[in-house]
């Protein structure tokens, strides 16, 4: 396990800016009201009754109790809250402060609990954190002791950050957590939580102590929580954007020309998939896609006068082969290809030297998709 060291002696302002809360969001003074002591009792001369006394400005003793912080450890921010990253996801009511709920079935019906549990491990390998003990079946991850490194992880102190303004030395918070993913029983949605099992705070190598506040414990939970989230929505937005691209190169777009001498693209799969990919692959081209109809398989596109992909329809001397104006797309279903006849708005079939540079684009736009 690679150990790292927070020392706390200034703060940028951009991390400042970043968190939950400000500069004067924490109990701030010269902390001189913890020197004050109660007052001497009055003095009662012999042969005088003492008058009425009255508890209201007695100064109550502090129980030796972690939830009783004072002076600078005190932390007034707001609660730090789940962020509801995924879509689809809520904050389940079930009165645990670091838990979200959300759907782990992706749009094709496919069961994505695996790809939570490999999100959580890349969470905790980007971030150098070991793991303890890991029951899939029993829905746990417990994760082994780390040293946060407020600079290397500023999210990590979203909300406490203020909690190490005016330190000065080297401070150190070491945690565990435990991790709890619970499905449902109609496996559509899943529960993770999170909660801290172990907590150290050190300054100057010396041991403050060993039980959060629980400022500490609710923030740092939910921002490990929000941490872990996040990376499980990076890891499917990943996934979504690789399938993509699968299909799309699938696509692989072709000329064929009949004989009647009508030229039209070609798309290697069938009309569901080139119909439904084939939008982004206009938008990607610079055609302005303004309506479809599923019905008639057609789409109704525009080249606009002014375009940056313009050098796409253009001969070398920059005159535009591809007019500004409306065009027509009409895909015919093939079994599992399907073609792709382009005309223009009065329904005339483009010649073949125009419907050429109009696949060289939509093949740029697919080629350029790849990078």
């Amino acid at each position: 396990m690679v150990v790292k060291k927070a020392l706390i002696c200034a703060i940028p302002a951009a991390f400042v800016l970043v968190g939950c809360a400000g500069n004067d969001d924490r109990a701030r003074s010269d902390y001189k009201y913890l020197e004050e002591q109660q007052s001497t009792p009055l003095m009662v001369p012999d042969g005088m009754e003492m008058p009425l006394q009255r508890s209201e400005y007695a100064i109550p003793k502090v129980k030796d109790n972690p939830e009783n912080v004072v002076g600078e450890d005190l932390v007034i921010t707001a609660p730090v809250q789940v962020l509801t990253l995924v879509d689809g996801s809520i904050r389940p009511q079930d009165g645990r402060r670091a838990s979200i709920e959300f759907d782990v079935l992706d749009q094709n019906g496919a069961d994505q609990s695996d790809q939570v549990w490999e999100s959580l491990w890349n969470y905790l390998r980007n971030n150098q954190i070991q793991g303890r003990f890991w029951d899939k079946e029993g829905g746990t991850l417990v994760t082994d002791w780390f040293v946060a490194d407020s600079q290397a992880d500023p999210a990590y102190f979203w909300g406490l950050e203020d909690y190490f303004m005016d330190r000065r030395g080297d401070l150190e918070v070491k945690a565990r957590y435990v991790f709890n993913l619970e499905l449902s029983k109609s496996g559509r949605t899943a529960k993770l939580s999170a909660a801290m099992v172990g907590f150290e705070r050190y300054l100057d190598s010396d041991l403050e102590r060993s039980t959060p506040t629980s400022v500490e414990r609710d923030n740092f939970t939910v921002n490990f929580l929000n941490g872990a989230v996040f990376q499980y929505q990076k890891d499917v937005a990943y996934q979504q954007r690789e399938r993509v691209k699968q299909e799309r190169r699938a696509l692989a777009l072709s000329l064929q020309t009949d004989e009647k001498g009508n030229t039209s693209v070609i798309a290697a799969v069938p009309f569901e998939q080139a119909w439904d990919h084939m939008f982004d692959v206009l938008t990607q081209a610079g055609f302005v896609v303004e309506d479809r109809d599923k019905n008639q398989a057609t789409y109704f596109v525009n080249v606009p006068g002014s375009w940056s992909f313009s050098n796409l329809f253009s001969t070398d001397d920059g005159v535009l082969e591809l007019e500004s104006g409306d065009y027509k797309l009409f895909f015919g279903d093939r079994g599992k290809t399907t073609s792709i006849s382009i005309f223009d708005d009065d329904n005339k079939p483009l010649s073949s030297k125009k419907v050429t540079k109009a696949y060289n684009a939509l093949k740029a736009s697919l080629d350029a998709a790849e990078k």
